[in-house]
């Protein structure tokens, strides 16, 4: 997923303000940098739900085919 024109200027602004104004030892405070990455992540939290509905399903199926190799190997073994 690519950042937003608007992301890419906050970061921009978060990370070299500081240089351009000759204080490159200077860092962002926590809250400011908080919020742009909040404001860039927004789009991606929106997937959440899904992502995790996804999840667990792929969970799910991994443990049924464990569940089905376990199976077949103690078959095989008699």
């Amino acid at each position: 997923v690519s950042p937003t024109p608007g992301c890419i200027r906050a970061l921009m602004k978060m990370l070299y303000c500081p240089y351009c104004r000759g204080l490159p030892t200077v860092r962002p405070c926590n809250n400011y940098c908080l919020n742009v990455m909040k404001g860039c992540l927004a789009n991606q939290a929106d997937l959440d739900t899904e992502w995790n509905l996804f999840i667990g399903k792929e969970h799910l199926n991994s443990s049924r085919n464990r569940n089905v190799g376990t199976c077949l190997m103690a078959g095989s073994k008699l």
